[in-house]
């Protein structure tokens, strides 16, 4: 052993090694430190969810279906009694998948920890992609270093869970090492090498590799950094065009945009092939341009500490300003440091507009400041990200999201500064260094934001004993009706119920299924719309003819906590099969309705109502009309110019003689005529006067699929404030108002069911 590390060579190369290894080395203990300390990791125990809330039980429910079926296709535990198709949700985040699912999942197959553990290694993963960038980048490894470490635990980052797959950070430096190469003129391919030199050959193979790799990563490491690495990448490409003039040394460089645009799109259409059109029967999850325009950023969130800052005097500084102005929906923040690095880079920005000026001593320098002013006008309220959504696709909408790009750009800018004390002095260089990574790390991270780890412990196992109650008592398999229904994804939250609320018991249990989950707009979930909510004895009929044998409730998503709806069921269905420990989940066994139903009807009679139930004809009254709002009892909607009233036939036979009764008023005292185009292609012209409104009644006969009902009026559009706002810039453009939509039918076997109507 000796006499090898006494040999020069082998000298040379042990350090070598150990000097390629101690900057990655070192970033990842900080880096994991750093997130130990903020995230509290010494309370964490295998089977502990990081969150069990809001958009977390969403991503559980995925890590759920990836474990116990291999992938995240059609879930037969959810959407009971059918499935969940979540084809209807389209992404490209096929990368954290794999490496969860597949390689963590190999480990465990508990949701919880899975999923824990990913998030936990996205933080040292993040800080080593930034550290590699940062070096191939040309900066000091102690500035690798800080922008690594810095970069991992960016401001808010500690409680991305819900949003796990956008936490993964640590694909976003490969994407914009991609950005910076192209931006600086910098080759990405090397197809001609010198064969005959073989450091040529493992150069040329270690750059086609490295690209090849980022452009797959950030291609399906989800739609969001990888629209965002497209988007910077054609200003790139326009600003090169523009200073070199060299079109086919840019059109080449444009193959770079197109493979990633195109393996995107193809993971995309990968999991919209599983889309069953066959079920379709409204407007799937769809999203709107002025979405851009609320989920933006403002330069103030940037400037401003994070809302959960450690230091009190400077969250209550954030808080305040935000309870006096619109905040922004995700809290975006760069921390103090990479704030710094965006400034100077936008000072830099300014000072080379300025003729006869020195330029930056680094040219990325001036890249950076340039793709800084690009993401910072597609971060803001009113920019370029509100553009694309109106003329591109409205599906981008979180535009604030890029804060991530930016203060990746900000600490790049610091690492060269650092760089630059380093050259001069390297203790100083040290220094500065150290006190960078001390001061970042205290700003941007919050232990006080930790994960009440015991709590969640509690609340799972009390969700476990809950579901393991339920087993106990139903039969292997049992489809469980879920209380109160709920539309899925992206439901606002129901009374004291917040959104994804219904996933709860169902990541625990093993043998039952569960009615929440399929995707609202299709067969799968709307036949619950025409459910006899207001009849709790006719909705338990319906609910054992559709083959439920238990009803589970959570009482949060009541205004009186579920004690009317509690009275009742106990009252026909006998106590409680299961109660969660805190009494909010309720759980009834419907053997005994079931028992009752047969003896009233048959056995017969029971198996065709339950065709009927899942087969309704629904009345749908989303199409050019706002959501539902309430003046009183009495439900309205405010219109467009021309609006559609969509009677839907779930069943397999022509429904005769659907009448719809509603009511048609202007949205101010002028006179205005709306016309009624009825599926037979007769019209009927209503006249309103005076604000007055006008009752209306047609009939329909109601065909398998969907038959419109089109409603036109002409005329100026009246603005007026948007529901629950007093601000002036939320307004809308309405012309006529759609009031208490009603439907009925001369056959009393037909479900029916007015979306309007709905009870929440």
């Amino acid at each position: 052993m000796r006499q090898f590390t006494e040999n020069p060579k082998t000298r040379w190369r042990i350090w070598t090694l150990l000097d390629r290894v101690a900057g990655p080395a070192i970033t990842t203990l900080v880096s994991v430190a750093a997130m130990a300390q903020t995230l509290r990791i010494w309370d964490w125990r295998p089977g502990d969810p990081v969150d069990f809330s809001g958009d977390s039980l969403f991503v559980l429910a995925q890590f759920k279906n990836l474990l116990d079926h291999g992938w995240v296709g059609a879930n037969p535990e959810l959407g009971a009694p059918f499935y969940q198709n979540p084809s209807w949700y389209p992404h490209a985040d096929h990368v954290h998948l794999l490496l969860s699912g597949k390689m963590i999942g190999l480990f465990s197959d508990n949701p919880f920890t899975v999923s824990a553990i990913y998030f936990f290694l996205g933080f040292p993963l993040a800080a080593l992609s930034m550290y590699w960038l940062a070096r191939q980048r040309g900066l000091y490894r102690g500035a690798s270093v800080v922008a690594g470490v810095l970069f991992s635990v960016l401001p808010g980052h500690q409680l991305k869970f819900p949003h796990l797959w956008l936490a993964s950070y640590w694909v976003v430096p490969l994407g914009m090492w991609l950005v910076l190469r192209t931006g600086m003129g910098e080759p990405l391919f090397r197809l001609k090498p010198g064969w005959r030199d073989s450091d040529q050959r493992r150069a040329a193979l270690r750059l086609n590799l490295t690209t090849a790799f980022c452009v797959l990563s950030i291609a399906i490491g989800g739609i969001y950094y990888s629209a965002f690495t497209l988007l910077l990448l054609a200003v790139t490409l326009l600003v090169r065009l523009v200073a070199t003039r060299d079109s086919r040394a840019v059109a080449r460089a444009a193959l770079l945009p197109v493979a990633i645009g195109a393996i995107s799109l193809a993971a995309l259409v990968s999991v919209i092939s599983g889309q069953d059109k066959s079920t379709l029967v409204s407007t799937s999850t769809q999203r709107g341009f002025w979405q851009s325009e609320a989920d933006a950023g403002k330069l103030m969130d940037l400037i401003l500490p994070w809302i959960h800052h450690r230091v009190d005097a400077l969250s209550y500084l954030t808080t305040t300003y935000n309870s006096h102005t619109t905040a922004t929906l995700e809290a975006p923040a760069l921390g103090i440091i990479a704030m710094a690095g965006v400034v100077a880079l936008l000072v830099i920005m300014l000072s080379m507009l300025v003729p006869h000026r020195n330029k930056p001593a680094h040219p990325e320098l001036g890249m950076l400041g340039l793709l800084s002013v690009v993401a910072l006008g597609f971060y803001s309220i009113g920019g370029l990200g509100s553009f694309v959504a109106l003329f591109v696709t409205p599906q981008i909408r979180t535009w604030s999201r890029l804060f991530v790009i930016i203060a990746l750009f900000g600490l790049l800018a610091v690492g060269h500064w650092v760089g630059v004390l380093s050259r001069r002095n390297r203790i100083l260089g040290l220094f500065a260094a150290v006190s960078l990574l001390l001061i970042g790390v205290l700003d941007q991270t919050n232990p006080a934001m930790a994960p009440q780890y015991q709590t969640l412990r509690n609340e799972v196992a009390g969700l476990t004993a809950f579901s393991r109650g339920i087993e106990a008592k139903v039969e292997a398999g049992c489809s469980v009706f879920q209380l109160p229904i709920v539309s899925y994804p992206e439901h606002p939250p129901v009374h004291g119920m917040t959104d994804y609320a219904h996933f709860r018991p169902s990541l625990v249990s093993s043998s039952l299924t569960w009615s929440y989950g399929a995707f609202r707009g299709t067969s799968l979930a709307d036949w619950q719309l025409a459910l006899p909510e207001k009849s709790t004895p006719a909705l338990l009929d319906d609910l054992v003819a559709a083959g439920f044998c238990a009803v589970e409730v959570d009482r949060f998503g009541y205004a009186d906590r579920g004690t009317a709806l509690d009275g009742e069921l106990s009252a026909l269905l006998g106590q409680p099969i299961a109660t969660t420990a805190d009494g909010r989940n309720l759980a009834w066994n419907l053997a005994a309705q079931r028992e009752s139903l047969t003896s009233r009807i048959g056995a017969a009679q029971v198996k065709a109502d339950g065709d009927l139930v899942l087969h309704p004809v629904v009345i749908y009254s989303d199409h050019g009309a706002y959501s539902a709002e309430h003046y009183g009892e009495v439900p309205f909607q405010w219109t467009l110019g021309a609006f559609a009233i969509d009677v839907h036939n779930f069943g397999r036979a022509t429904v005769r003689g659907v009448g719809l009764t509603f009511s048609l008023a202007a949205p101010d005292t002028a006179p205005r005529a709306f016309t009624i185009h009825l599926p037979n292609g007769s019209t009927q012209v209503v006249d309103v006067n005076g604000g007055t409104a006008q009752a209306v009644q047609v009939e329909v006969d109601a065909a398998p699929g969907r038959n419109t009902v089109t409603i036109t009026t002409e005329g100026d559009a009246v603005s007026i404030s948007a529901a629950g706002s007093d601000s002036s810039t939320e307004r809308k453009s309405v012309f006529g108002k759609l009031i208490d939509l009603r439907a009925s039918v001369a056959d009393p076997n037909v479900r029916l069911g007015v979306v309007q109507q709905r009870l929440e």
